[in-house]
Formats: C-alpha cells, structure tokens, sequence
C-alpha cells in the first residue's frame, strides 16, 4: 500500500467522523434550545416528567455517535441505494435496542431514522460525486419502493384486523404516512421549507434561530407524535394554531413570542401534546444546513 492510498484511506475516514459529528451536534442543538412547547429542554421535561429529560438527550446523542459513523461507512461503501437502506434499518433497529438499554426511553427514536438516512445519504452521495441538491433525490431512491412496501404490508394487517401501532392507524384512517412518509418523499419538508426558512433567518442567537424554525415547523407539519397518547386527530391542527399565533408574535425573538411560547409550553405539558415529529425535522434541518456550510461548500472530499 503506498502512502497516496494510506492518506486516502485517512481522508475517507475523516469523513465518516464528520458525519458522525455533525450529526450528534444537530441532536444537541435540538435538544438545547428552549422554550419549545411539548418537548424536553434544558430547563424542563414538558410532557415528559415521568421518564426522560434533558441529560436523557445527551446520553443518546453521544451514543449514537458510533451509529451514525457506521451508516457513513455503509452509504460510502455500498453502490446500490436500496441495499443501503435495508442495511440501515438493520442497524438502526440495533441502535433502538442499545439507546433504550442505556436511558431506558425511546428519546431519539425517530431521528435514529430520519437523521440515520440523512448520515447514509449524505456519505453515499460523497462517495458518489453527487451534488448537494441531489441528496433529497438519493433518499427517494433510497427508501421509496421499500417503504411502499411496508405501506402495503400496514393495509393487509388492517384487512385482517390484526393490532395496529398509532402510527399505522393514522395512515389507514387519515392516509398520513408521518417519519416513513418524510422519508419517502426525500425529506421534502425539510430541503423545500424548513432549511430555506433556517437558512434565511438574519438573527445570528443559535436559539432564536432553532426555535423559530421548530415553531414554522410546527405551522406545516402534520406532527402526529401525540396522536399515540390521545388518540385525537384534532390536536394536530390544535399545534398548527398556537404556533402560528406564537410565530406571528415573533416567536424567540420578541418579548410577546417568549410570553406566547411559556403558555404554549405550560398547555402542552398540561395537555400531554407533545411535538416530537416536529422537533426530529428541526435536527435534521440543523444536520443539513452543517452538511452544506462545513462539508459540501468547503469541498472536505
């Protein structure tokens, strides 16, 4: 092996702990922001108080380091995207096993997915010299056929009148596909909505950015996460409402917003609504917007 093949080996696997970086930074930041309406901060575990709270997401997020570099290495190595996927879930699956083990609640489970195919897809799409613009394109190509599949397998089990999860309810009764959906339409609310809308934002205070983005979130995502605990879909539009009203009021930014959000939170904990839908999209806007600005735009590859 000569030393060009040595230093590119080495250059390759910066990569993989780049990803894996900034992946975990995208948990924390998430997880660091407040007031968020139904969700866990630093500063109160909302709806939560019975079983997770903020030192919960740290755990996680450091122990999923090792997850998210091991599926960089696999969307680096592997051509066929499909494949790439169902070695993902494999190993996401593992990753469930290993975070509940550890904090003893599913605190992180949706980014496991969400944020598991943005790392997969990010590394393949590196690997592959395609462009950013292409990775929502590449996560299509990635999960659609196999994620129509389990769709198909979800209505079957309904004819049969087998149990169903309060996810596979939604989509039988309403058609809403929640995280599976997302990713099968190549995490189109975040590159078409919620990353334009971080991006633009002119205030340079991390939080204001990351809580306003959860609240615009919020305005346009179905968040079906409470759905499991109330069995209502009306608490959906219910979100949509506060959040734009606390949006309108200028959210993080103003003392009026601050007000709107610390009612917002204290109904939401009151109510059991929980935002969790909303705030897996906010991590993967901030994983995005990282991936851009410290690995595409500054050519790391």
């Amino acid at each position: 092996m000569t030393s060009s093949n040595v230093m590119q080996e080495n250059d390759i696997e910066k990569i993989f702990d780049k990803i894996a970086e900034v992946s975990v930074r995208s948990l924390l930041y998430e997880a660091s922001s407040y007031p968020k309406p139904g969700l866990v901060t630093p500063l109160s575990s909302g709806p939560h108080a019975n079983y997770m709270d903020f030192f919960s997401f740290i755990d996680s997020s450091v122990f999923l380091y090792k997850y998210f570099r091991n599926l960089a290495r696999v969307g680096f190595e592997e051509k066929n995207p499909e494949k790439c996927f169902e070695i993902a879930r494999n190993l996401g699956k593992k990753a469930e096993i290993g975070m509940v083990r550890l904090v003893n609640a599913n605190t992180q489970k949706g980014l496991i997915f969400l944020l598991g195919i943005g790392s997969l897809a990010t590394s393949f799409c590196l690997s592959n010299g395609i462009s950013f613009d292409k990775i929502s394109e590449t996560i299509k190509k990635m999960t659609y056929m196999n994620l129509e599949s389990e769709f198909g397998e979800i209505l079957i089990k309904a004819r049969n009148g087998e149990n169903l999860t309060a996810g596979e309810k939604l989509f039988v009764k309403f058609g809403l596909k929640g995280i599976r959906g997302e990713a099968q339409s190549g995490l189109k609310t975040v590159f078409q909505e919620s990353l334009p809308y971080y991006q633009g934002l002119e205030t340079k205070n991390k939080n204001e950015k990351l809580v306003n983005t959860l609240l615009f979130l919020m305005t346009i995502v179905d968040d079906t996460t409470s759905f499991y605990y109330h069995d209502d879909i009306s608490i959906i539009e219910y979100i949509k409402k506060r959040a734009e009203k606390a949006l309108k009021l200028g959210g993080a930014s103003t003392k009026s917003g601050l007000e709107e959000l610390e009612k917002m939170s204290k109904d939401f904990t009151e109510k059991g609504i929980r935002t969790g839908g909303s705030a897996d999209l906010l991590a993967v806007t901030c994983f995005f917007d990282l991936v851009w600005s410290e690995i595409y735009k500054n050519d790391v590859i």
